[in-house]
């Protein structure tokens, strides 16, 4: 069993969608049930990640954890303690291909990411692990570009030094 935090977000809702379609047993785990429109075979968990005792029942049978950095923030020791007691043998953080910059230089950190404190997390943890580091993602950026490319509209766009995710 894979338990996908963060599981109604961008990354998360797709993510437990491919699992369900691969026939891979997961579970989702959010704060608010029912914004994901999640796969009727995948078991949803509403829970504050913050709150050890509402995690403790998602953590059953699973072998594999995927953490979204910022649905975990500071929870992520606890989380990766209690993890280990549950027998859970690998897992996966979604990260920042900036994670290692100056803090003052990550500006996704006034959303709330804490990306190098999560990793460090894992690090410590004795878990197996392997970080995902993304770069930009083209969907958090499509309503600038919406307007652009609909029918019988041209725009120019400037060069980007990186190549959004799709």
């Amino acid at each position: 069993m894979i338990l996908v935090t963060g599981a109604t977000g961008t990354i998360g809702g797709p993510l437990v969608t491919r699992l369900a379609a691969d026939n891979v047993p997961a579970r989702a785990i959010a704060r608010r049930p029912g914004q994901g429109g999640l796969p009727p075979n995948v078991e949803f968990i509403a829970a504050d990640l913050s709150r050890l005792d509402a995690i403790r029942p998602a953590l059953r049978d699973v072998t594999a954890l995927f953490i979204h950095s910022r649905a975990v923030g500071a929870a992520a020791p606890a989380l990766l303690r209690l993890a280990a007691a549950h027998g859970v043998e690998r897992v996966v953080v979604l990260s920042a291909i900036n994670v290692d910059d100056d803090p003052a230089r990550q500006p996704t950190r006034a959303n709330g990411d804490r990306n190098k404190e999560v990793e460090g997390a894992f690090v410590n943890s004795g878990l197996p692990w392997v970080s995902v580091r993304a770069g930009s993602f083209a969907f958090n950026i499509s309503t600038v570009w919406a307007a652009q490319i609909r029918p019988v509209r041209r725009s120019c766009v400037a060069s980007m030094p990186t190549s959004p995710k799709h």
